[in-house]
């Protein structure tokens, strides 16, 4: 079997981020990077394949001696990776589906100059007849210099996943919610007293999605249910197996009452289930009564601006109030989540970052009942930016309080400034094209589309469909995304949609997605891969049989 070189396109971004140690101001955690951050494979039986890991410092005087080792992972109820350290006698790994022994390294050590860099071979062999998801991790540990650290035997790490998903007959999709609840938390030092949501969550299939979910709590109080709040979980992913218990803090304490907690769950782009839960919530008995999320409204929802180097912008956005009583609002600004800790190829997160360039005004004010405030946005852009860099972006929030101190929530919106001076394209790629079984003749397909350019762009329209060797499609699907605002650089969604397979005659065909975006949906970003149609059992069931990366052209498709 001959070797094949991964493009880049298949991997995912490179991440700054140390998982065994966190060392805040360290020139070892600030100014060094592994990448990729990790390596998410679709791959066939028996199929050999090569990549490689890139290691980098942008410490201008130090050595770096670094360590590489291939190490067990799973995961833990928090949706967090748990790495299983080899010493480990005391861990049970009869049901861990795990890749280690399938991955060898060309180094397992490296020195690193001031501002150098080394890529380090990977080579991954998968087993013949083996079907479904694994996992395994690299660890790069950065060996302490003489110094602090070292008298402490404190030691950098870090972690790249290598999630393998080998094809051929799709795996079962079957993830589960299962349950809400609420839980009472103390307060701790800073921390006020609060309560958190739980979303309960099992995957009893055989393969790995991405999770988004949200919690509604009503409260009946004073004889009837009134809503409280709504908030949203961190984003998971989640494991063949695993059983997810995901928190969300809901920035207010509840007192003694029954409540209903509603609970919904996108899968990979798609809403999936809404589950109800009913209970009697001991909660705090000091308190008497629960202030609701404020609604408060922003008009527009996002803020765009166009300048120069050296030049002054200003936009406005309006904020109103539309509950019955005077909320206190200040205004933050932070980076946006896809941005924070991500590297790809020289270009950083951070180098897109225009906080420092931006002033609002008011920041802080009081908003009365049924009232509006106009907001300025400034923007100096300086005069030394980048020469290559097109937008620069940030997320304004607006916080929320009550005149007794209660939260009343937080509303955002996007910031985007444009340099008018460069014109840049943005580079939509097809990161991944899988489908997974749903029941019958009926089939999940899940088409991730990352943005590996320099400026966002707004997807418009997806879809998926089986079609033969002249394009004629035979099913079709429309897939969707939780999400329908601009895709950030370093940022990839997923899209999903469930296809229909039972009029398709037995024979050989292309899985293709499209993702259109642009002016007239003028853009085009599409991704094929070879699948087989069979019938079995008086169903029809799909194989794969080639990857994008081994079709050749792609088959031009009549949409």
């Amino acid at each position: 079997m001959r070797k094949q070189k991964v493009a880049q396109n298949h991997l995912a971004f490179a991440i700054v981020i140390a998982l065994s140690v966190f060392v805040s101001g360290g020139s070892a955690f600030g100014q060094f990077i592994v990448q990729p951050m990790r390596m998410d494979l679709p791959l066939m039986p028996k199929q050999r394949f090569e990549t490689s890991l890139g290691l980098q410092s942008f410490d201008p005087n130090e050595v770096h001696e670094i360590e590489l080792s291939v190490v067990d992972l799973t995961q833990q109820e928090n949706g967090q990776w748990l790495i299983i350290e080899p010493n480990d006698k005391d861990f049970d790994r009869s049901d861990l589906s795990t890749c280690k022994s399938w991955i060898s390294l060309a180094k397992d050590y490296v020195e690193i100059s001031p501002m150098g860099s080394a890529r380090v071979r990977v080579n991954i062999r998968v087993p013949i007849r083996t079907r479904g998801f694994y996992t395994a991790a690299i660890v790069a540990s950065v060996r302490p210099r003489p110094g602090r650290l070292a008298e402490f035997g404190v030691r950098i790490r870090f972690l790249v996943p290598v999630f393998i998903d080998v094809q051929g007959r799709p795996m079962r999709h079957d993830i589960k919610l299962k349950k809400m609840e609420l839980e009472s938390v103390n307060a701790f030092k800073a921390n006020p007293a609060t309560t958190h949501v739980i979303m309960s969550i099992d995957n009893n299939g055989g393969t790995r999605s991405h999770l988004k979910g949200f919690a509604q709590i009503k409260g009946f109080l004073d004889g009837h249910w009134r809503e409280i709040t709504t908030t949203e979980f961190i984003s998971a992913s989640i494991i063949p197996g695993a059983k997810l218990k995901l928190r969300a803090n809901i920035g207010k304490t509840l007192p003694p009452a029954k409540y209903k907690v509603g609970g919904w769950l996108y899968v990979d782009g798609r809403r999936d289930q809404r589950i109800t839960d009913e209970m009697d919530f001991a909660g705090d008995p000091n308190i008497k009564k629960v202030a609701a999320d404020a609604p408060i409204d922003l008009l527009p929802g996002s803020v765009s601006i166009n300048s120069i180097p050296g030049a002054t912008r200003v936009e406005a956005i309006k904020i109103y109030n539309a509950s019955d009583e005077t909320v206190n609002v200040r205004a933050a600004i932070r980076m946006p989540q896809s941005l924070l800790g991500v590297a790809f190829g020289d270009l950083k997160g951070d180098d897109l970052d225009c906080r420092g360039w931006l002033q609002i005004e008011p920041k802080e004010f009081k908003l009365r009942s049924r009232a509006q405030q106009s907001i300025r946005i400034i923007s100096k852009m300086p005069n030394n930016v980048s020469g290559s860099i097109p937008c620069y972006y940030a997320l304004l929030g607006f916080v929320s309080t009550y005149a007794d101190g209660q939260s009343g929530g937080v509303t955002t919106a996007p910031i985007s400034v444009a340099n008018k001076n460069i014109n840049a394209d943005p580079y939509v790629h097809g990161m991944k094209l899988t489908p997974a079984l749903k029941g019958g003749s009926e089939y999940y397909v899940v088409a991730r589309y990352g943005n590996f350019g320099r400026i966002h762009f707004t997807p418009l329209r997806c879809r998926a469909a089986i079609v033969d060797s002249s394009g004629d499609p035979k099913a079709m699907a429309a897939l969707i995304s939780r999400k329908t605002t601009m895709i950030l650089p370093f940022e990839a969604r997923d899209y999903s949609g469930v296809i229909d397979i039972t009029r398709v005659p037995v024979g050989i065909y292309r899985l293709a997605a499209e993702l259109r975006y642009g002016p007239d949906l003028a853009e085009t970003t599409e991704q094929q891969i070879g699948i087989r149609v069979m019938a079995q059992g008086g169903q029809k069931v799909i194989e794969v049989l080639q990857l994008q990366d081994n079709l050749g052209e792609k088959i031009e498709v009549q949409w």
